[in-house]
């Protein structure tokens, strides 16, 4: 029973305090992939932008560093439902995500938390809830990123209560 309850503790996933410093070296290499984000949605037609950025986010969990607010965790699944882990949160956030046209030729990315307590709104999003192709093709302030839904934010449950720079590790 006591190698069991070892083994379990092993896989639990952890995170690492990032200082200021780590945080800054990681959000600088993310940028750096905007550019280069840049010229490839440029060239690419709506339809094939559109399937890039569904493609980029479908699947994926993210940990993102908000200046301010710390490092947050969201996993987007492919029904476009989000699950979010917020820094010192007890629970999970909710929420929508999708691809929303601003233009013929504009698409962008989109995500909307649901305040808790609150009826989820529905209809557009609204420009604050949306950032350029470019952005989420570069993967802007992506400090990690996994398959699939590793911490299992979308049962609902948090694995443990996220320190704000903490970076979670599965």
């Amino acid at each position: 029973m006591f190698v069991i309850a070892l083994l379990m503790a092993a896989a639990a996933p952890s995170e690492s305090i990032l200082t200021d410093d780590a945080v800054q070296q990681l959000t600088m290499v993310a940028r750096s992939r905007e550019a280069d984000a840049a010229g490839r949605a440029g060239m690419l037609k709506r339809q094939e932008l559109e399937v890039a950025l569904r493609g980029a986010l479908t699947g994926r969990t993210r940990a993102v560093s908000i200046p301010g607010h710390g490092i947050y965790v969201v996993y987007n699944s492919a029904d476009g439902k989000l699950y979010a882990w917020f820094p010192g949160q007890p629970s999970v956030v909710s929420g929508t995500w999708g691809v929303q046209k601003l233009s013929r030729k504009v698409s962008v990315a989109c995500q909307r938390f649901d305040r808790p307590g609150a009826t989820p709104r529905t209809g557009p999003y609204l420009p604050q809830e949306c950032m350029p192709a470019e952005k989420t093709l570069g993967d802007l302030d992506v400090l990690e990123s996994w398959d699939g839904d590793p911490f299992l934010l979308s049962s609902g449950q948090l694995p443990f209560i996220k320190q704000p720079m903490g970076l979670p590790r599965p």
